[in-house]
């Protein structure tokens, strides 16, 4: 007789209407816990008061079931109080936890929600604080930068094979976005010292910033004006125009680098100092793609030393 009692509730339990009615209490659970779960990825107001909200609704439907258990089956009245005791707490230990959950993230974030709420009187004395810090430090870092430059140039230059024992990065660093030459400038012309540039306009194609030096030369027929490649850096804003200076007469000009920080996605030019080749000349071998040369560039990623090459000449 007790094992047909036994059989008879399993059959009840493994019933149609008591599986869907299984199956709803975990919809009713698991939907609004999966909300909440999502709202906690965003970082806003809205965002924690969705999942405060998700996660308590998440009890209803097992607090629901607790009781109608306590409630509906043949149990004494001691049975029932531990039924809804243990219940309750099952349900309500986990909703505490992921509330404090809640409460934890967005005190964690409080700066972040609030710093659109300033006054704008705070922001404007905050730029202002900041200019002043980065015009206090230019002077510093520009010579760090002077430094570290002609220190790394001498090292470079110091030996004929110093840029071969650079390794290669494993990606592509550059893309050349083009190559031009300047018209040859007279040797009449004594305010330009440098007669014959080759301009190369390269963009960062990394997805981190990268220091970047200007280039040692290899070539066999063209070479650089003064026996050591002279050059020079340009660097675009982010609204596509090039990076301004001026000058102690109010000029203003384009500001120029001989080291530079190359942030992912940014371009720059750099121009290369070079003697007029015999045979074609710069502009004709940039116009058909004829061989020039190869510029190396030392570059810092990650705080490691690389050498990329940019080929001038046709592949």
């Amino acid at each position: 007789m007790k094992r047909d009692f036994i059989l008879a509730g399993v059959d009840q339990v493994f019933s149609l209407p008591w599986l869907l009615g299984i199956s709803g209490v975990f919809a009713a659970f698991l939907i609004p816990l999966g909300f909440g779960a999502l709202s906690m990825t965003k970082v806003s107001r809205e965002s924690f008061r969705v999942a405060r909200a998700c996660f308590i609704a998440s009890g209803v439907a097992p607090a629901i079931t607790v009781l109608y258990a306590a409630s509906q089956f043949q149990m004494i009245y001691w049975q029932r109080v531990c039924v809804l005791v243990i219940g309750g707490l099952a349900i309500a230990l986990p909703i505490r936890y992921l509330l404090k959950l809640v409460n934890e993230n967005e005190k964690a974030h409080t700066e972040s929600l609030t710093r659109p709420t300033q006054a704008v009187s705070v922001k404007i004395v905050q730029k202002i604080k900041d200019k002043l810090l980065a015009w206090v430090r230019a002077p510093r870092l520009l010579a760090n930068a002077l430094k570290d430059n002609a220190s790394l140039r001498e090292r470079l230059e110091a030996s004929p094979v110093a840029f071969g024992n650079l390794p290669k990065y494993t990606l592509p660093v550059f893309r050349l976005e083009g190559v031009t030459a300047d018209a040859p400038v007279s040797e009449d012309n004594k305010t330009i010292t440098y007669k014959n540039k080759v301009r190369m306009l390269l963009t960062n194609v990394l997805e981190k910033a990268i220091q970047i030096w200007t280039p040692l030369w290899e070539s066999t027929e063209v070479k650089p004006q003064g026996g050591l490649l002279v050059s020079l850096f340009k660097v675009k804003t982010k609204d596509g125009k090039w990076m301004t200076e001026q000058r102690v007469d109010g000029t203003i000009v384009i500001k120029e680098f001989s080291c530079l920080e190359l942030g992912p996605g940014r371009t720059c030019e750099c121009w290369l100092g070079l003697l007029p080749p015999s045979g074609k000349s710069l502009t004709e071998r940039v116009r058909t793609g004829s061989y020039i040369g190869t510029a190396l560039f030392p570059v810092k990623i990650d705080g490691r030393l690389y050498v990329e090459s940019i080929h001038l000449q046709k592949h």
